[in-house]
């Protein structure tokens, strides 16, 4: 083994035992997203995809075409490294470069290209294109080229990879004129793959361009990044399918099972000329006879939805539209004339209009504080919230919030951490509410971003009251030193719906959206209803 690989392997132990999700509750489920749902919403999946970056759908193949695509992909494994081994081909013909394949020739791991013109991975690609049709045409359209058709075989013993993204973000300092679409990947499994065998860790929202400036930071910033961020993995069962955006961050677990793990593949873009040298982009596991000849139209995908799937709905291209789209309305105002009665005592603080967004205020800017400054601000925002609970115990540290701050939220506008934090202690009873963080990340524009699950008991002037569980997210803005210059929340329930929660009765009368289910359900609850 080379001292590159043994540093890469050694590396990869240490991210997966102190950093990939150790500030954010660890490694969660991948967003999977059912393919009638697909059908029926593609446009609302596709911004999904494009906010994520990742995203599960399960059925892109059949149990028969799956296990025809394994055994064949199986018998050319053999085939190619006896013809590399006798010197007729050469390593790069048949198969790429690979992060932590392990030791000898061909390793553990082995990024093996498949040949288009082979009737069973025609087969394949004509089905996976047919049963993932909806999604592929409102992402990429019908003229999108393959860049990518292979395997990815992982062998007992294939060690894990260190977090990668497979292509760069251009624009980048290396080529600032440069320009590009999406690259999307589809890794189908081609059999059951179970715990041991190797699961695919994404990173999600880490596909923009401040992630991976964050990414690249000297060694001890990038380590702080990947801790502080969101991570899923996905758990695929045989015919399944995991998409995600070629820039975004993931690793590949270890197999330490005794079981071959082999993921078909297959990456997609818009966009067919890149401006980068040789044509290189980072994602090119394509044989050469095969480069740039392909585009899913050759597999069956048209202009129009007459593939395996419903018809498309006009949906707005955006997740939190999508989601919006498809609650509950309830019978949200039905009680109204209630508010200022159930607002009454120690409430009564929290009552009063939903108040503008004041996102310029005392904020940094965009670029003002380094990638460092962002990561650390990030951190130790994650660890008040985990840790420190600040939500339901108002213990917010003051040395993270700048003088003046601005605290709003559906129901709230306050300013000064001193009046937030006095509204927060004296509301919830820590003992019996719950906060649960389910992702943190930073922003294009220098902010930081995190959604969050809550629920538990409040204090008023009658006794307590349960606020029933729901979801929300926090931008942060902040000041020119990292510290919380401005904290907006949003909620997945009304701020009527809130105050009409602890009124006495409220549940018995059936009214108001379901409570939110528990946190490692959430995402994908959420993908079921986008």
């Amino acid at each position: 083994k080379s001292a590159a690989a043994v540093n890469a392997e050694r590396l990869a132990k240490k991210e997966a035992r102190e950093l990939v999700g150790a500030k954010t509750g660890g490694v969660k489920p991948l967003i999977v997203c059912p393919r009638e749902t697909m059908a029926e919403k593609p446009t609302a999946l596709a911004g999904l995809l494009e906010s994520q970056g990742c995203v599960g759908i399960p059925g892109a193949l059949t149990p028969e075409t799956a296990a025809e695509m394994l055994a064949y992909a199986n018998a050319l494994s053999d085939e190619a490294k006896r013809e590399v081994e006798a010197g007729d081909v050469g390593f790069d013909e048949s198969f790429g470069e690979v992060n932590c394949r392990g030791q000898g020739t061909f390793g553990r791991r082995q990024d093996m290209w498949l040949p288009v013109s082979n009737p069973t991975v025609q087969r394949a690609l004509r089905e996976a294109v047919s049963r993932l049709g909806p999604l592929l045409r409102e992402a990429v359209g019908a003229d999108a080229l393959l860049h990518e058709v292979s395997t990815l075989v992982s062998d007992p013993g294939a060690p894990r990879q260190c977090v990668h993204a497979d292509t760069i973000v251009v624009p980048s300092p290396q080529f600032p004129n440069a320009s590009m679409a999406p690259l999307y990947t589809f890794f189908i499994a081609l059999q059951d793959v179970e715990d041991g065998m190797g699961h695919t860790v994404f990173l999600p929202k880490t596909h923009t361009p401040r992630a991976h400036e964050l990414w690249n930071s000297p060694q001890r910033a990038k380590e702080r990044f990947i801790a502080s961020n969101d991570a899923c993995e996905s758990a695929l069962k045989c015919g399944d399918v995991a998409v995600f955006d070629s820039r975004l961050l993931h690793c590949g677990r270890e197999n330490s099972s005794n079981k071959r793990r082999v993921l078909f593949y297959f990456t997609v873009s818009a966009q067919h000329e890149w401006p980068l040298p040789n044509g290189k982009h980072g994602s090119n596991s394509i044989r050469a006879e095969d480069f740039g000849k392909w585009t899913l139209r050759d597999f069956g995908l048209s202009d129009e939805g007459d593939d395996d799937g419903a018809s498309e709905q006009q949906q707005p291209r955006d997740e939190a539209a999508a989601v919006e789209a498809t609650a509950p309305s309830g019978r949200r105002d039905v009680l109204a004339g209630l508010v200022a009665t159930a607002a009454a005592g120690s409430a009564a603080g929290l009552v009063g209009a939903p108040r503008a967004r004041a996102d310029g205020a005392d904020g940094a800017g965009v670029g003002a504080l380094s990638p460092e400054q962002l990561v650390a601000a990030k951190e130790n925002i994650v660890d008040a919230l985990v840790n420190r609970r600040y939500y339901v115990t108002g213990d917010l540290p003051e040395e993270l919030v700048a003088p003046g701050a601005h605290f709003i939220d559906p129901t709230t506008d306050v300013i000064g951490r001193e009046k937030y934090t006095a509204v927060v202690s004296q509301l919830f009873d820590p003992a019996t509410s719950r906060f649960d963080l389910l992702s943190a990340s930073v922003t294009d524009d220098g902010k930081v971003f995190v959604e969050w699950r809550l629920e538990g008991d409040i204090r008023l002037p009658w006794g307590r009251a349960k606020v029933r569980a729901y979801t929300g997210d926090t931008t942060y803005t902040l000041d020119s030193q990292g510290r919380i210059a401005q904290q907006y929340e949003t909620w997945s329930i009304s701020a009527a719906e809130a105050l009409f929660s602890i009124v006495p009765g409220w549940d018995a009368l059936g009214l108001g959206s379901p409570p939110a289910p528990p946190a490692d359900e959430i995402l994908r609850a959420r993908a079921s209803s986008a």
